[in-house]
């Protein structure tokens, strides 16, 4: 197989992997934004652990979006060490789900780009 047919299959799921890193990343920042603006009220009814629960969420949404991006760049520069970067792209969406951060299609994007990585055969 050439070098481009393998760079363009690489960048199918690095593309993937990047946008899903990226979705990731904007709605960790967009989160307490939302709150705060749609809901100013609620810190003061929920009091001060309420405003420390969001500040926390949105830098652990932010931190697996940055986390996604990292791997998928290295997924890009290291093709031949795709399935393993795919492994931490699949972790890291799931724990981006789970704190509802992407949206929830940026971790979808994230499980569809990481599990073409892992499957993906380089020569």
């Amino acid at each position: 197989m050439s070098v481009t047919k393998e760079k363009s299959k690489v960048s199918v799921y690095f593309g993937l992997s990047l946008a899903a890193g990226i979705i990731i990343l904007i709605s960790g920042i967009i989160f307490p934004v939302w709150h705060l603006a749609f809901f100013p009220a609620m810190s003061s009814m929920m009091g001060p652990p309420f405003d420390v629960n969001i500040g926390v969420s949105s830098v652990a949404i932010m931190t697996c979006g940055a986390i996604i991006i990292g791997t998928s760049i290295m997924m890009y520069k290291i093709p031949a060490q795709s399935r393993i970067w795919g492994a931490f792209v699949i972790v890291f969406s799931i724990l981006s789900m789970l704190e509802m951060g992407g949206f929830l299609i940026g971790g979808i994007i994230g499980l569809i780009g990481g599990s073409m990585a892992i499957v993906h055969r380089t020569r």
